[in-house]
């Protein structure tokens, strides 16, 4: 029997927006702040032994009367029952890579 994917993704769907909701409560509890989830941006799922679900999701505080939600980026783990949350933040630019080389900048 085949699976009904219309369901895997709407469960999947779910649990990444449980782990969102985990992460901006942790966010709250630590700022006093009263951020709600959105919706989920992007993720990447790395298994070390470990699932690490790196998130960018869209939250927005309405007791703060911000009209506009804000991105956040958090790291999710999961191993069995157990799911931790090493970072919330508001979402970073990109640092610019820099030429490891001390060569080349002491060429210039």
């Amino acid at each position: 029997m085949p699976a009904n994917t219309e369901l895997v993704e709407k469960e999947g769907r779910l649990m990444l927006e449980g782990l969102a909701e985990l992460a901006v409560v942790r966010y709250n509890d630590d700022n006093e702040t009263s951020y709600q989830v959105v919706k989920i941006i992007m993720v990447n799922l790395r298994f070390d032994g470990w699932r690490f679900y790196n998130m960018t999701f869209q939250a927005w505080d309405d007791e703060a009367g911000s009209p506009d939600p804000r991105n956040f980026q958090a790291r999710i783990r999961r191993f069995a029952n157990d799911t931790r949350v090493d970072f919330c933040r508001f979402e970073q630019e990109p640092k610019p890579i820099q030429d490891p080389d001390p060569w080349v900048a002491a060429a210039e």
